[in-house]
């Protein structure tokens, strides 16, 4: 008898789970609709009424605006901004340089995940899907592979590292220790990102390749305008990190200027002193 409200809890909260997956992939339902409906099929099926489970959702989506928004509204702002400003571009035509043409597949692994860093990966995705086409062409590697590099590259960042915005409110919430989530981020990501990899190359064999026409060694500006250097770009992805692990690791000084300095370390301000230097950076120039 005990088991019984459990049982009816759990099957609650796997019907709203079916749901949600049924109506946004399915019916192409927006994901905000989707939610709410979840929301009133799992609390009437946990023997709540309407004006309860009403209430609940104006209380939880309070809470999560008033802790996460402003979190969640930078991080999408910085990756905005690194885009309009083509430092996206610089990053990715970086590391294909470093990584080198004959290795363009595991170039846009890499980019994907560097990328994927500030901005939410189906954002990241559009991004660097021009980019991803003239390494298509100029390299004759299949579309299946690259896309799928490039794709798990972003996916396996996604949500894991800060200052990636869902991780980073996500540990807001919970009170987690930013430290330690970066490197079990990494412990996660890092594999995923290789495993995506692999796999991409091992099933995307048997597409066949496409006629390279250009030298795949060169960079890969996606137009004719001119970047920004690379240091700029990589500079907002990677300070808002390293306040953030500085804030995790260091332990409380007792100097107030030093305190004051680890404060730049707090989530939403580690991604809003990113968002400045993203905005300091110069914009393409035609």
């Amino acid at each position: 008898m005990l088991a019984s409200p459990v049982f009816f809890i759990v099957s609650a909260l796997l019907t709203g789970i079916v749901l949600i997956i049924l109506l946004s992939t399915r019916y192409k339902v927006h994901p905000f609709f989707s939610l709410c409906l979840a929301c009133f099929v799992t609390g009437g099926l946990g023997g709540l009424d309407a004006v309860s489970i009403l209430s609940l959702m104006k209380e939880g989506f309070g809470k999560i605006m008033s802790s996460l928004g402003f979190i969640i509204a930078i991080g999408t702002a910085l990756g905005m901004v690194l885009q309009a400003n083509g430092a996206t571009t610089a990053m990715a035509n970086a590391i294909i340089k470093w990584v080198g043409g004959k290795r363009s597949a595991f170039a846009m692994s890499l980019t994907g995940f560097f990328v994927g860093l500030p901005i939410f990966c189906d954002s990241g995705y559009v991004v660097l899907n021009g980019l991803n086409q003239s390494m298509i062409r100029r390299t004759g590697i299949a579309t299946a592979i690259m896309s799928t590099t490039m794709a798990t590259g972003l996916y396996a960042v996604h949500c894991f590292i800060p200052p990636h915005p869902g991780i980073t409110a996500a540990v807001g919430t919970v009170h987690a220790e930013m430290g330690r989530v970066i490197l079990l981020g990494l412990l996660a990501a890092v594999p995923a990102m290789l495993a995506g990899y692999y796999w991409a190359v091992w099933k995307g064999r048997k597409f066949p390749a496409i006629t390279g026409n250009d030298d795949p060694a060169e960079p890969l500006p996606d137009t004719d305008r001119s970047l920004p250097p690379v240091a700029l770009s990589f500079i907002p992805v990677i300070v808002p990190v390293i306040l953030i692990a500085c804030k995790a690791l260091i332990p409380v000084p007792g100097n107030p200027l030093l305190r004051l300095m680890l404060m730049t370390g707090e989530p939403a301000i580690a991604l809003a002193v990113g968002l400045v230097l993203a905005l300091c950076i110069p914009p393409e120039m035609g």
